[in-house]
Order: structure tokens, then sequence, then C-alpha cells
């Protein structure tokens, strides 16, 4: 063998090898790319996963993602509470709320393998909220005046409607970026209880009452 033909063979050689480590390199970038995209597709919420499939390109993810940046979604911090009758500044120390929108009770009914569901009523809905205090105590006052109208100390119940009746206004409205305050739920409602209140002198934190108001109707 020529000198000539054994620089060829160990160049072919070489290049052979070289081939192979770049497509090993090739074939693991390729890996790790997929499986970031893998990782990313797991860590979207269950409702824009199924928006996707192995096979979709990463632009679809790119838009999904600038859509998701430029959505402007409700916060749940965004509200006002408003009651009627309340202090000025009541809303300012409500903490948190939980309501609901509605309620249908149903009776079910089985007819052979079939199941029914019929609705039968519209439910009497809740309001619940966390309120904090100002060390005067108004907002406590405020409640206190307001259940004395729905039961009476000498043992009577108030009327719903009139100059002292005992069924107010509430009112939740949500509040966008730009401060636009919207009516989102509306009831007229009373007092049905007030605590139970846990205070410690081991807790730093500010004196909670939770609160609970009762719809009147589900007719107005």
């Amino acid at each position: 063998m020529s000198i000539g033909d054994f620089s060829i063979k160990t160049g072919n050689a070489a290049s052979c090898a070289g081939n192979k480590l770049l497509n090993k390199a090739v074939g693991r970038a390729q890996g790790e790319v997929r499986n970031a995209l893998d990782s990313l597709l797991f860590r979207i919420p269950g409702a824009l996963t199924s928006l996707f499939t192995a096979s979709e390109d990463f632009n679809r993810l790119r838009q999904v993602s600038r859509q998701l940046v430029r959505t402007d979604f409700q916060a749940e911090w965004n509200f006002r509470l408003e009651l009627e009758g309340a202090p000025a500044d009541f809303d300012f120390y409500v903490k948190d709320i939980t309501y609901s929108h509605f309620d249908i009770a149903t009776d079910e009914e089985q007819c052979g393998a079939a199941s029914y569901a019929w609705p039968t009523a519209d439910q009497i809905l809740r309001i619940s909220f966390t309120m904090r205090d100002n060390v005067d105590g108004r907002n406590a006052a405020f409640l206190s005046q307001w259940w004395g109208q729905v039961v009476g100390a000498d043992g009577t119940v108030g009327v719903p409607f009139g100059l002292n009746g005992y069924v107010r206004k509430a009112v939740i409205y949500n509040i966008d970026v730009t401060g636009l305050e919207t009516p989102s739920y509306e009831m007229y409602c009373y007092p049905i209880q007030v605590g139970e209140i846990s205070r410690s002198r081991e807790n730093c934190q500010f004196a909670e009452i939770p609160v609970t108001l009762v719809q009147f109707s589900t007719i107005i």
C-alpha cells in the first residue's frame, strides 16, 4: 500500500468518525429539544394542553404563550362588596368572599338503566366573607344593629321590608385593570351568622370576623 492510499483511507476513516460524532450530537440535541418541549407542554394547564399534540410545532406554542400574556384574566382579588347601610369604608375591611351564582335542586329518577335529574327548585343562596374591623368596632356594630332588625330582644321577628326592614341589598363589583367597576352579583339578603371568632394573644395577626348572609327570596 502506498503512502497516498494510506492517507486517503485514514482521511476517509476520520471523516466517517466525524460524521458519526456529528450525527450523535445532532440526535442528542434533537432529543433535548423534544424533552424540553414535552416538559413545557406538561406544565401548561389542562385546559390548554388539549390544544396541542406532539406533532405541532413550536410556533403554535409561541402563539398561545403570547395569547396567555395578552389576555386580561379576571383577578380573584379585584372585587368590591357593597352593603346597603354599611359604613363608607366597609369594603376596605373585607378580606375574602365566597358566593354562588345559582344552585338548582333536582330530583333523580331511574327509568330502566337510564337516570334523569329533574329540576325542582331554585335554591336559596348565601354570601360568606371574612371581615376585619377598626379598633372602634364600627363594622361589628353595623352587623349587630342589622341583626337586631331580624330578631328582636323581646323574641319577635322583624319585617323584611319597610322603614325598619331587615332585607338589604348586597352588590359585588368586578374591577378591571383601569379601575372600572362592573356589577357582577346582586342579592337581597340579611345576616344569619357572625362568627365563630377566634382570638389569641400568641397571634400577631389582625382579628377576623366570619360573616354569612342569606338570600331572602329567589324571585327578587
